[in-house]
């Protein structure tokens, strides 16, 4: 058998495993996200939103039907 290969580590602090800056001022850290769902046809939709993580206010939201 071949010798087992050791996981990589995650950059950070091991409680959260990644580190996250905070935002201090508009504009300044921007969190995005894709969410998938279909229609009651079956057709796939995916959109793609943006969030300001200060103001906490949506600027883009993009839908695409595939």
């Amino acid at each position: 058998m071949p010798p087992k290969k050791r996981k990589k580590r995650r950059p950070g602090r091991k409680e959260n495993g990644c580190v996250r800056r905070e935002a201090r001022h508009k504009s300044d850290v921007w969190a995005w996200d894709f969410v998938f769902d279909r229609t009651t046809s079956g057709s796939a939709i995916k959109c793609l939103t943006i969030v300001d993580e200060f103001t906490r206010q949506v600027s883009l939201r993009k839908r695409v039907w595939c």
